[in-house]
């Protein structure tokens, strides 16, 4: 799963994954967005979830804690409901 916008702009945003890119088949989706995972983990029906998504920009962070916290506490949030819904043997 990858923000819709790390799409529209790949050579930019996802220059890290290059060497595996073509393997590898990526969803949009926002860890602010309940119903966007949901329609992922329906897709793909997960066995493992490395969830590794989170507000890291470093700047953004100091300047709005409080966004942060929302976002990384509430995009795990999401994600374990919507694990435990939809995919509830995936082990997270």
């Amino acid at each position: 799963m990858i923000r819709r916008v790390a799409i529209e702009d790949p050579e930019h945003r996802l220059w890290r994954i290059n060497p595996i890119r073509e393997r590898l088949h990526l969803h949009a989706a926002s860890l602010e967005s309940l119903p966007s995972i949901y329609r992922v983990l329906q897709a793909v029906g997960p066995h493992e979830c490395y969830h590794l998504g989170a507000q890291s920009f470093v700047a953004n962070s100091f300047e709005d804690e409080f966004s942060t916290l929302s976002a990384n506490i509430n995009g795990t949030h999401h994600m374990l409901a919507a694990l435990r819904d939809v995919v509830p043997h995936c082990r997270f």
